[in-house]
This record gives structure tokens, C-alpha cells and sequence, in this order.
């Protein structure tokens, strides 16, 4: 529960006394999950620290304005999800924010499964690949960065029954298939 504390005394002390120590805790604490799914959405390192520069430097420019009701963790994958989507519309004016998770994919090398071979990896990695673009990266959001299915609503902007809906086709899905025994 401390750690819990801590975030929100840093994000407290961001909004309201614009403490660079604060913005800092919150950088070095979020730093690397919220790298690894710009990354995935983006597909490009670069363009993902650019989308978490973007993501931190509005943080300070506009703390000021920055809410205190809200998950801290959540507020920032979305943030960061924002910040990949407006990159992308400057690459390419006509993407639609509901299409950021098509590039999402998952590779056989980053999937934690125990006891599974290389080949066993290669068929779950196709199979999470198949699913739709908004499953993927509800799984991903799940599964790889543990946030809750409330939080994640919060992130791509739908509702919490939608989020449940998906994960469970996204599960039965990965279920149905005969060469998985993981699921």
C-alpha cells in the first residue's frame, strides 16, 4: 500500500507545488511499462520515447490543470496512448485512434511461459496474434502490465462491460484452439 501512497503523494505534489522531484518519481516509476506499450503500439523505439517525452512534458507544462480523482497509473497509459496516436496521425493524417492497436503484436521471444519450447511460444504468439487488434491489446494491457479491467477501460476509452467482453472472447478464443493446452 505504500507504493500505492507514494504515487499519489507524487502526483500530489506535481499538481499542486509543481515539484520537479515529483514529476521525476513519476518518470523513473512509469518509465518502462509505459515504454514497452508504446513500443508495441508503435512499433518503433523511437517514436515511442518520443511519445513518452511528449507524454512527460505535458505533464509539467500542464500539471497545474491535472486532476486529483484519478488512477495515476491509468491516466498515464492513456496519456502515452494519446501521444502514439497523435504521432501516428502525422506520419499518416487518416488513422483512426480504434486502429493503433493493428500494429500490436506479440513476439515468441518476450512470452513468460513455463516450461514451453521455442515452438510452443511460436504457436501462442500466432494465436494471440490472430485475435482482433482491441482483444490484443486488452491482453496486453492485462496480462503484460497487470492493470485492472477498470483501468484499462479508463486507457482505450471504452467501457468496462466492453473490456470484460473482449478479454472473455480473446480467452475462449485462445481456448478453441486444439494445439494450446496453456489457456
Amino acid at each position: 500500500m505504500q507504493h500505492a501512497n507514494d504515487i499519489q503523494k507524487n502526483w500530489r505534489a506535481l499538481r499542486e507545488n509543481g515539484d520537479p522531484a515529483a514529476l521525476k518519481f513519476l518518470f523513473d516509476h512509469f518509465y518502462s511499462p509505459l515504454f514497452a506499450y508504446a513500443v508495441k503500439l508503435l512499433q518503433r523505439e523511437a517514436l515511442a520515447k518520443d511519445a513518452l517525452q511528449n507524454t512527460f512534458a505535458d505533464l509539467w507544462q500542464y500539471r497545474r490543470r491535472l486532476s486529483s480523482d484519478v488512477v495515476v497509473r491509468a491516466y498515464l497509459f492513456r496519456a502515452v496512448r494519446n501521444h502514439c496516436c497523435r504521432l501516428l496521425r502525422k506520419q499518416d493524417s487518416f488513422v483512426e485512434i480504434d486502429r493503433l492497436g493493428q500494429q500490436l503484436a506479440f513476439e515468441p521471444e518476450e512470452l513468460q511461459l513455463k516450461d514451453a519450447h521455442l515452438r510452443q511460444k511460436q504457436m501462442v504468439a500466432r494465436a494471440l496474434n490472430n485475435l482482433s487488434p482491441r482483444q490484443r491489446e486488452i491482453i496486453f494491457l492485462k496480462y503484460y502490465e497487470n492493470l485492472s479491467y477498470q483501468e484499462i477501460a479508463e486507457v482505450i476509452d471504452i467501457n468496462y462491460q466492453s473490456v470484460i467482453n473482449h478479454a472473455h472472447k480473446a480467452i475462449l478464443k485462445l481456448r478453441e484452439r486444439n494445439d494450446l493446452n496453456f489457456f
